[in-house]
C-alpha cells in the first residue's frame, strides 16, 4: 500500500467538492452552485486496495482574486496551508476559465507535484492559452459530475504516490468529526433554500451535541449579520427554519445511525466576518 496527501485547489465553483465526492464514492462534502460553499479544508480518505493506494484528499475553499473581509483572508490562508502540507496538488479549473487568470498563484506551487485539471468537459472544451503551454505540468480534461476520464486522472496521480505506508484504517473516510458534519448539513440546508446573499452572511455553530441511549440531542445556532435576514431564515410561522432543520436532521440520522432531536436558534451578530474573536469559532471543528 502506497499513500500520499493530495490537495484540490481552484476557483470557486470549479467543482472541487464534486470531484472529492466522486473520488470517494460518497457525499462527504456539501455541494452548491453558490460560490464559497466550502469554508474549511476537508480531508476525505480514499483507500483503494485494487490500485494499492491510500489518498488523503483535501478539498479547499475557492481561490479569490480579492479579499473583502477577514473571513476571506482566513480562507485564502487555509489554502496556502493545505498546499504546503500536500504531496500532490490538483489545480481544478472550469473549461470556460483559463490558467492565465491564476499565474500569480502558480508561483506558490514551485517545487510541488502539480496536475492541471480542466473540469466540466461535458459543458465544452478548454481553449489553451500561451500561459498553459509554458507550464511544465501534466494536464487532463475531466468531468467530475459525469465521471469522465477519472481513470485517466488516476493514471497520472498513481506514480506520484511514493510513501510505502497506510496512514489510516480502511474504515476511516474523513479526518473531520461528526459534530463538523452536522454543522455542514445545517449550512447546506441554508445554501439550498435561501437567496444567494444570505448564505454568505451566516455562520452555524453547534452548541451542544449529546448522545443518549436511543437518540442524539443536538442544539445549534445560526448567526446572521442582519435582522431582516434573521426573519427570512426563520420564515413565516417558522416554516423555513423548520424545513432547514428537518433536512439537516434526516442527514444527521443517516450519519449517526440513530434518531436525532435537532433544535435550531437564529441570532444576529453584526459584521461577524470581520470579528477575529468570533472567527476563532471556525477553528473549533
Amino acid at each position: 500500500m502506497r499513500s500520499g496527501f493530495l490537495t484540490i485547489i481552484g476557483p470557486a465553483n470549479a467543482g472541487k467538492s464534486t470531484l472529492l465526492n466522486k473520488l470517494l464514492k460518497t457525499n462527504l462534502n456539501i455541494v452548491s452552485s453558490k460560490p464559497q460553499t466550502t469554508r474549511n479544508n476537508i480531508a476525505g480518505i480514499l483507500t483503494d486496495h485494487k490500485r494499492g493506494i491510500q489518498l488523503v484528499i483535501t478539498d479547499t475553499p475557492g481561490i479569490l482574486k480579492k479579499n473583502v473581509s477577514i473571513l476571506d483572508a482566513r480562507l485564502q490562508d487555509s489554502i496556502v496551508k493545505a498546499v504546503e502540507d500536500a504531496d500532490i496538488i490538483l489545480f481544478l479549473i472550469p473549461v470556460k476559465d483559463t490558467v492565465s487568470n491564476y499565474l500569480e498563484f502558480f508561483e506558490k506551487l514551485k517545487g510541488k507535484k502539480v496536475i492541471i485539471c480542466f473540469n466540466k468537459i461535458d459543458l465544452g472544451k478548454p481553449s489553451f492559452s500561451e500561459a498553459e503551454k509554458k507550464l511544465e505540468f501534466p494536464m487532463i480534461e475531466i468531468s467530475a459530475l459525469k465521471e469522465l476520464n477519472i481513470d485517466s486522472l488516476f493514471k497520472i496521480i498513481d506514480p506520484l504516490i511514493t510513501d510505502e505506508a497506510q496512514y489510516y484504517p480502511d474504515d476511516v473516510i474523513s479526518d473531520r468529526t461528526e459534530r463538523f458534519f452536522v454543522k455542514e448539513y445545517i449550512r447546506e440546508g441554508i445554501l439550498e433554500n435561501l437567496k444567494e446573499e444570505i448564505p454568505h452572511q451566516i455562520f452555524v455553530d453547534i452548541d451542544t451535541m449529546e448522545e443518549q441511549a436511543e437518540i442524539w440531542r443536538i442544539e445549534g445556532t445560526i448567526y446572521t449579520e442582519r435582522e431582516n435576514h434573521k426573519k427570512i431564515i426563520i420564515g413565516s410561522a417558522g416554516s423555513m427554519i423548520k424545513k432547514i432543520g428537518t433536512e439537516a436532521r434526516k442527514k444527521s440520522e443517516e450519519l449517526l445511525s440513530k434518531k436525532v432531536f435537532l433544535k435550531l436558534e437564529v441570532k444576529v451578530k453584526e459584521n461577524w466576518r470581520n470579528d477575529p474573536i468570533f472567527l476563532k469559532k471556525l477553528e473549533y471543528y
